[in-house]
């Protein structure tokens, strides 16, 4: 197909994009947050869900699986600190429209639960999607489905991606460009447990059996031990991608396409089916694998946000990976990943060689590409937090843990982030 005049030059000022330009103004990010509400003494909430009618952020808040639940959605933004000043304003919003004697609950992992099920609320809103959470429940046990996460949605704008793929010989459209990024997540997942893990300890009644955690750890959540199954992805391409989920679902291993729960999702805007991927193609990827970040009302930090920009735009600019080579690499960060989030928090991780090899790399990328001081201090931090686990958020988390618990702290930490 031929390029238009009006091509030509949009691609030409797409060339000219320099990578620190698309670091700071091209890479759109959006977050998706999940929080419970919980009464003053910590158990879930089982009144109706607020009238959000009243917050002037109606269209940014959802009703999630329980009733306990909301869902804070932002819109995409190329800026981490307006990003976070959006979330924690909604955040706040829906605060103050809910009774004064409940809390927004802090942490990814539930509070205090009933040990008979059938007492958490399940959400009959919206109504399109009241039968998949039946048979949700069903399948999965249900304090594990209490967990909560936060999402990122990542995206280029079409300059940037424009410029990625003409300057990376192994890419050559928009598709190949966002399954590079899925790829390189999927297999660097352990390195955001490590850094993001936040879920050390479970509160009463997380297990059904008689089980029981004997120390603090960097992520239940993470690790074989949270919500999730046992589909894999496949991001060799995006065809094989959306055939792997339509296989479980006609398998039965997933009830619909939104129960595919790996930790990176190919995604088109509007659509929530894999197969609209192979028509409309891949707009944006969607990572999963975030703890709520308990130290701030928006559930993740600046920081957090910056440097998924900037390991996007690492990732994108590494060699290719071998196609064949995928399904064993996989494998392999699924395990370290296991092993990073049962570790415990406050010791170095069997992997921490690889971590500060891994950040000294991505620091060289800022240095050769001239991101910044800003870039440059921010790996320097996580790289840090690599050498003294104390200063990750699991490490800082489990300072707080009280008689395996971290109850008492996440009351105080509820109101404390709203005030």
């Amino acid at each position: 197909m031929n390029l238009s005049e009006v091509d030509v030059m949009i691609l030409d000022l797409a060339i000219q994009l320099t990578n620190d330009q698309i670091l700071k103004r091209h890479m759109q990010l959006g977050v998706e947050l999940e929080k419970h509400r919980v009464d003053k003494q910590g158990n879930l909430s089982t009144t109706p869900f607020p009238d959000i009618n009243q917050c002037d952020v109606t269209n940014n808040i959802k009703r999630e699986f329980a009733v306990s639940q909301a869902e804070f959605v932002s819109p995409k933004m190329t800026t981490a600190s307006q990003l976070y000043d959006f979330m924690t304003d909604t955040v706040k919003k829906f605060n103050q429209v809910m009774s004064t004697d409940e809390i927004l609950w802090p942490f990814s992992m539930p509070p205090d639960l009933p040990a008979d099920r059938d007492q958490i609320p399940i959400s009959v809103e919206p109504k399109e999607s009241y039968q998949y959470r039946l048979e949700s429940k069903a399948r999965h046990e249900l304090g594990k489905a209490m967990n909560t996460g936060v999402h990122i949605n990542l995206s280029l704008t079409k300059p940037a991606m424009q410029k990625i793929v003409h300057q990376q010989p192994d890419l050559v459209t928009q598709q190949d460009l966002y399954v590079k990024m899925a790829q390189h997540f999927v297999l660097n997942r352990w390195v955001l447990t490590y850094l993001f893990g936040a879920s050390p300890v479970v509160e009463e009644n997380y297990f059904v059996d008689d089980r029981e955690m004997v120390r603090p750890v960097r992520s239940i959540r993470s690790s074989r031990f949270g919500f999730g199954n046992n589909v894999m992805g496949d991001y060799s391409s995006v065809k094989a991608y959306a055939k792997k989920i339509e296989a479980a679902v006609a398998t039965d291993k997933l009830i619909e396409p939104r129960e595919f729960y790996d930790s990176v999702r190919l995604k088109h805007a509007g659509s929530k089916d894999p197969a609209d991927l192979l028509t409309d193609g891949v707009t944006y990827i969607e990572l999963r694998t975030f703890d709520v970040n308990p130290f701030t009302a928006s559930g993740i930090s600046v920081e957090q946000l910056q440097l998924v920009q900037l390991l996007s735009l690492y990732f994108l600019n590494q060699p290719a990976l071998l196609t064949w080579q995928l399904p064993q690499l996989t494998q392999q960060a699924k395990r370290m990943n296991n092993h990073v989030a049962l570790e415990h928090p406050l010791a170095l991780s069997r992997y921490h060689r690889e971590g500060v090899e891994l950040l000294q790399d991505v620091e060289k990328f800022v240095d050769d590409q001239k991101l910044g001081d800003e870039s440059k201090r921010l790996v320097q931090c996580f790289k840090e937090q690599f050498k003294c686990p104390e200063l990750t958020l699991a490490g800082r988390l489990t300072k707080q843990v009280q008689d395996k618990s971290l109850l008492s702290f996440g009351l105080r930490q509820g109101e404390r982030l709203m005030s």
